[in-house]
């Protein structure tokens, strides 16, 4: 998700450190955890379940707001972007199986056979 210039002057709340209240600002939580600045910028919401307590804390001008158990939280996390050249030779067509994959890491294979013909998998992982 993208977060838009200025958001930590928005009258919005954060409830938490670190794992955020699902109810929380989302942008103002990314300027507190430390993973975008008020210039805004591409963040990664992660959903977790609710915890028992929400502790309150100030971090880098946004103040957070203690709470009690809820149903649902979130942690925020910087997008991570990585490119990989890979070569493999085969002497036999390859075996592909399914991966289970995470949102962090997508890459694109290309395969290239003995007889010099490529196969392109975008976005392999």
């Amino acid at each position: 998700m993208e977060c838009d210039e200025g958001c930590s002057s928005q009258a919005a709340t954060v409830w938490g450190t670190g794992i955020y209240m699902s109810e929380s600002s989302i942008c103002k939580a990314a300027i507190h955890a430390g993973v975008v600045q008020d210039a805004g910028g591409i963040v990664e919401l992660i959903k977790r379940e609710g915890i028992e307590s929400y502790e309150e804390s100030i971090n880098r001008g946004i103040t957070s707001v203690s709470y009690n158990q809820w149903t649902s939280s979130f942690v925020i996390a910087k997008p991570v972007s990585l490119h990989i050249e890979l070569s493999i030779a085969f002497a036999q067509k390859p075996k592909l199986k399914e991966f289970a994959t995470s949102s962090f890491l997508q890459m694109d294979l290309v395969v290239q056979s003995l007889d010099s013909k490529s196969l392109l998998f975008k976005n392999f992982l």
